[in-house]
């Protein structure tokens, strides 16, 4: 944290950047939505695409600034020009900023991941998600899946996640059986188990108002370092995730 403040007062952009998403969820320090927005600005005037598509989103959500969806639309389009993906899904679908078919398949094939989730419209898909809709992701139809994973041994389907526009659903020995909407996670983390040497790709819901910490989710669990990173990398970029270090 010492780090990040020192660069980020000396104009090192992506300290900047890292400084906002580090008080936009209390990673280190003490969660603060207005000091989030004000890093997250500085470095957005350094034309820093990331910071732009944040700044965007501050403004959509109201995090530490009035919500104000014209600006939120200004600096979305600014980060958009840059090629910044996320930003234009969001201005093609205000309601569902960053969730597009095209954004899935788009990721998945970026992070080599074709071996671990199966996107909606293929083969493969159409023959596992009713197996996994009727064990863990019954709702799942009426939001549009995008993407399942099967995590069983035999690919009966019936343990894993399904993705939709709205929601992840989760079934797993380590998880249990659950839904939450994409707009209570806010965060993903690598962990390691030094016993069974695993690494671990989590998902965490934001801090609750009470004080209490954000719910984690264990999606995938892998021995190799890139996987890990991969899985990690996959889930920031395509729901604009913070990393929970």
């Amino acid at each position: 944290m010492e780090w990040y403040q020192k660069a980020a007062l000396r104009g090192h952009v992506k300290a900047q950047y890292q400084l906002g998403n580090m008080y936009l969820i209390g990673a280190g320090t003490q969660k603060d939505l207005s000091k989030a927005f004000q890093w997250f600005l500085a470095a957005a005037g350094q034309n820093y695409s990331s910071a732009q598509s944040k700044v965007g989103l501050c403004y959509a959500e109201g995090y530490g600034v009035a919500q104000d969806y014209e600006k939120a639309k200004l600096w979305f389009s600014k980060a958009a020009a840059q090629g910044d993906s996320g930003a234009r899904a969001w201005l093609e679908n205000p309601d569902y900023p960053f969730l597009t078919k095209d954004r899935v398949v788009s990721l998945v094939e970026k992070y080599h991941l074709q071996n671990i989730y199966i996107v909606e419209g293929t083969p493969e898909f159409q023959k596992k998600y009713p197996k996994a809709k009727n064990a863990y992701a019954s709702s799942a139809d009426a939001e549009g899946p995008l993407m399942m994973e099967d995590t069983t041994i035999f690919g009966s389907a019936k343990e894993g996640l399904v993705l939709t526009k709205k929601s992840l659903f989760f079934n797993g020995v380590a998880t249990g059986k659950g839904v939450y909407p994409i707009s209570e996670i806010n965060s993903v983390g690598l962990y390691s188990d030094s016993t069974l040497y695993q690494k671990y790709v989590v998902l965490k819901t934001a801090p609750h108002s009470s004080g209490e910490e954000g719910r984690p989710i264990i999606l995938s669990s892998t021995f190799l370092e890139n996987d890990a990173r991969n899985l990690g990398s996959f889930w920031q970029d395509l729901l604009m995730l913070s990393v929970d270090d």
